[in-house]
């Protein structure tokens, strides 16, 4: 069986999800994940996403996952994330996929609006030292 993922943040990054799958994905699109706002969290470079209907996220979808690589991404995730099955809007559809969704109790970490290429590109070496 082979499952789909929706990232927006670090795991956009192909050195990040290389290093926690031990591939990158042959086949992916951008998509859109509607009804969610990616917040930055103090002190970190990844991001949190919770519900907001009135915001979207950008992101890219990973096509045919296996589900040894989803148990790689659930252990990177760990327990402040919880995995979600949602809807996301590609260019003429739209895809079932995973996605990573905030679950930690602590919604006060969470602020403002994270970029990818403002918040995590010029942090990314760093990341990979600590996290991947």
């Amino acid at each position: 069986m082979s499952f789909n993922l929706f990232v927006y943040g670090s795991l956009i990054s192909s050195k990040v999800i290389n290093s926690v799958i031990g591939k990158i994905p042959s086949l992916s699109t951008p998509g859109i994940l509607s009804g969610y706002h990616r917040y930055r969290i103090v002190n970190e470079v990844y991001p949190a996403i919770t519900i907001n209907q009135e915001s979207s996220v950008n992101g890219v979808i990973y096509y045919n996952l296996s589900s040894e690589d989803i148990e790689a991404l659930d252990r990177f995730e760990g327990s402040s994330y919880k995995r979600e099955e949602v809807l996301i809007n590609t260019n003429d559809s739209k895809v079932k996929a995973f996605v990573y969704v905030w679950s930690s109790d602590d919604k006060t970490s969470l602020y403002g609006e994270w970029k990818y290429d403002e918040h995590f590109v010029p942090n990314e070496t760093l990341f990979l030292d600590e996290y991947a």
